[in-house]
């Protein structure tokens, strides 16, 4: 039987709620997947054996949410399969669907007070960066257009100004994702460990799934007003091999269109001990 979505407006539909363009990076199973991890969607699949259901627990709106409890509570009682995710994908098989309900809106709460206070990030005004921060020349080469003229130059710029501590994304347009593609030399030997083995993946693939979603919605809000955009940070990231550790820094995205038509985003940086936002005031 084919799936039923639930979209971020609790409509109940047979068809995708989010049509996307294939091309050979994408196919019909992963582009799903995307929209259930970043869109607010849930899938399911009823059957004759039972009810399977794909969501991801801190992604679910009030609106989506009421309507997979609706859809559970009316439909037949049988065991649900519940494939959820976080930090990766989890398996979990209940007997009826009360239970699966219960089980539904106790991962969302948990996963609210996973994800308290794990990012936390303020935009400021560029104009703080003259005179104190390097990355204030980054701005003015992007303000001369320099990424669109010569995008080679642009990022070697980058880097001289941020001591290397940048992260390069391209835009999928079809995906409305980042995919990364380089980084400086500057950035926490932590970071190179990870990002090294990642090149050409997903900014949402990134082991740390609070830290890969705050940037996403960070940078998707940057690409949208097209314009520099400054914020101080203070994150709890996950690391592979590393554990849990804290960064506090100076943010800077630049959205580029290069020469080509290709639109990049860069994410530049620079470390800041004096930053604290989680006894600011």
């Amino acid at each position: 039987m084919r799936p039923l979505f639930i979209d971020r407006e609790g409509v109940l539909s047979s068809e995708p709620p989010v049509v996307v363009a294939l091309n050979g990076s994408a196919d019909q199973r992963s582009l799903a997947e995307h929209a259930v991890k970043n869109l607010n969607v849930v899938r399911a699949w009823p059957g004759p054996h039972g009810l399977r259901l794909q969501f991801r627990p801190e992604s679910i709106g009030a609106k989506t949410l009421a309507r997979l409890v609706y859809f559970l509570w009316d439909g037949p009682d049988s065991r649900v399969l519940l494939n959820y995710f976080r930090q990766g994908w989890h398996h979990e098989l209940v007997g009826n669907s009360q239970a699966a309900i219960a089980r539904v809106l106790a991962l969302v709460e948990e996963a609210k007070i996973d994800s308290s206070g794990a990012v936390l990030a303020q935009s400021v005004e560029l104009a703080i960066l003259r005179d104190r921060n390097p990355l204030h020349d980054v701005v003015q080469h992007w303000k001369r257009r320099l990424g669109w003229r010569d995008f080679a130059q642009f990022i070697d710029r980058a880097c001289e100004h941020s001591g290397g501590r940048y992260v390069l994304f391209e835009h999928d347009r079809d995906r409305h994702a980042f995919v990364f593609r380089d980084f400086g030399a500057g950035i926490p030997e932590w970071a190179k460990h990870c990002l090294s083995r990642t090149r050409g993946q997903l900014l949402d693939d990134l082991s740390d799934d609070q830290f890969s979603r705050a940037c996403t919605f960070a940078y998707r809000d940057a690409l949208e007003k097209f314009s520099p955009t400054l914020q101080v940070v203070d994150a709890n990231i996950r690391w592979p091999e590393y554990g849990t550790l804290r960064s506090c820094y100076w943010r800077l995205m630049l959205p580029i269109a290069d020469p080509a038509g290709k639109i990049w985003l860069l994410s530049a940086s620079r470390a800041d001990t004096a930053i604290d936002l989680r006894h600011a005031g």
